[in-house]
């Protein structure tokens, strides 16, 4: 099997609310597009990036597979489709056709929306982190006025030549946000092809630590990847960062602050979970974490059961 070369790819200098989503829910870098300047193309409306999900980043995040890289994959509906081109409509085979493509499209469709319906409570913490990020100014952004836009267009312009312009921290306070075309409504205006500045992206959301991958090597000036190789097993990802946990009770610790009671621990560590995580573990994982405390810190001469 011939290996794979990895290609160099820049970060963005802007990338569009969506992708900026898809980065901090899956981890998917906002790569910078062939196309220097991705907006600056000749369509009557914007592309919309593609956010069809890879195994990798659905088995990140506790996903199923997405059913659209299924069928990307697969081809089974292009086939259906193609054979239904071919074989008369009236005759016994053409209507064996378009009845096997009917049961396989009322299946894709129907795995489709329970997927996306997982998806989209995936994405609830996370817009609300962005949502928090932009309010408060941590997270700039931009974005093409709507009115502007439709004057632009209204005199023969195309919606590209409307300039974008910084958007208020506070048009983020009251608005009504599509995600997956990055775009806002306001109470007096809305903004189109939203954008943030990676450099601020990965200042107020930071990169993960990347995962080693033990079937890279380098040929001559290339990297590639070589199926020749085993791939080394990262193991199953953690879904709670616990280190962050143990360094906060290591702190409580040092300035003496654990209560007498393990139960009011237990909650305050909940409460703190709640305020730092996007997703927080039950009271029975917390209690397993944090009873080698008590026992090592608060009661050490106790004997344990």
């Amino acid at each position: 099997m011939k290996p794979k070369v990895l290609v160099p790819c820049e970060i963005a200098e802007t990338c569009l609310l969506i992708k900026a989503l898809l980065y901090r829910a899956v981890g998917r870098l906002p790569l910078q597009s062939i196309a220097e300047n991705e907006i600056d193309q000749p369509d009557e409306e914007p592309d919309e990036p593609d956010i069809v999900l890879t195994p990798e980043e659905c088995g990140s995040v506790g996903l199923p597979q997405d059913p659209e890289w299924e069928e990307r994959q697969k081809r089974e509906g292009e086939r259906l489709r193609d054979q239904l081109v071919w074989a008369p409509a009236d005759s016994a085979v053409g209507k064996g056709f378009y009845e096997q493509w009917t049961k396989w499209k009322a299946v894709k469709d129907h795995r489709q929306k329970e997927w996306h319906h997982k998806f989209q409570e995936l994405l609830v913490p996370y817009q609300k982190q962005f949502q928090a990020a932009l309010l408060d100014g941590r997270l700039g952004s931009e974005g093409q006025s709507s009115a502007q836009i439709e004057r632009e267009m209204a005199e023969g312009a195309r919606w590209w030549h409307a300039p974008y312009e910084a958007i208020p921290s506070t048009f983020w306070s009251s608005c009504e946000i599509d995600w997956e075309k990055s775009r806002a409504k306001g109470e007096t205006d809305g903004y189109e092809s939203i954008v943030v500045k990676t450099d601020d992206l990965f200042r107020v959301f930071p990169l993960r630590d990347p995962t080693p991958v033990g079937n890279v090597g380098k040929i001559g000036e290339y990297f590639v990847v070589s199926h020749d190789v085993a791939v080394a097993n990262p193991g199953r990802p953690r879904k709670y960062p616990w280190d962050d946990l143990f360094l906060e009770m290591a702190k409580r610790v040092k300035d003496g602050s654990l209560p007498e009671k393990q139960d009011a621990f237990i909650l305050e560590m909940e409460e703190w979970c709640r305020k730092n995580w996007v997703s927080f573990p039950g009271e029975t994982s917390l209690k397993m974490k944090i009873m080698p405390f008590y026992h090592a810190f608060v009661r050490p001469n106790k004997v344990k059961k």
